[in-house]
């Protein structure tokens, strides 16, 4: 076997200093270009609309989509933080030129009270979260889905299935279309 003092001048030495220099000097994966993500919208779940004699107003959603993840702030009505009655506000007029009430509370006295069960896309739904009272408000979407500006998550998509909604669900108003 041959043996050197100097390990350097070993060949095996060299060639894996060689094959080591080699593989050390490629690029990182890291440094290639991202493929953009077609992905038009981030939320999960496919919305369907049941009721044939409502059309879905397009701009709802994307206005949906634009605000998504943007962040919850006591009072902000946007465009870059909301409260739950300042996001409906906020894309009621500028989906329908709808002026809607500032408050959750104020809002739940608007449109037509309907029941839980004839709900349709663009009913607005109230629950109580910390109080006696009306606090928390969302526009539904479909599929039992409606879209909020939650104080956890900021603006999001939530499902009235979901048992911290369900056990905190006050009801619903039709604003835009008669019952």
């Amino acid at each position: 076997m041959y043996k050197d003092k100097n390990k350097y001048l070993n060949p095996l030495y060299l060639f894996l200093l060689i094959c080591l220099t080699a593989i050390s000097s490629c690029t990182p994966a890291s440094n290639y270009p991202r493929k953009k993500s077609t992905r038009k919208y981030r939320y999960k779940t496919k919305v369907t609309v049941k009721h044939k004699n409502i059309t879905r107003n397009r701009k709802l959603d994307v206005l949906i989509e634009r605000y998504w993840g943007k962040k919850y702030k006591f009072g902000a009505t946007g465009p870059n933080r909301f409260d739950c009655s300042g996001f409906v506000q906020r894309i009621f007029k500028e989906a329908y030129k709808y002026k809607l009430p500032r408050t959750s509370r104020q809002q739940y006295k608007s449109g037509t009270k309907i029941s839980k069960s004839s709900l349709k896309y663009a009913d607005l739904v109230f629950f109580k979260i910390n109080s006696r009272k009306v606090s928390h408000v969302g526009v539904y979407i479909g599929n039992n889905k409606f879209a909020h500006a939650s104080t956890s998550k900021g603006v999001t998509i939530s499902s009235l299935r979901n048992v911290y909604y369900k056990k905190r669900f006050v009801g619903a108003r039709r604003v835009l279309w008669k019952k």
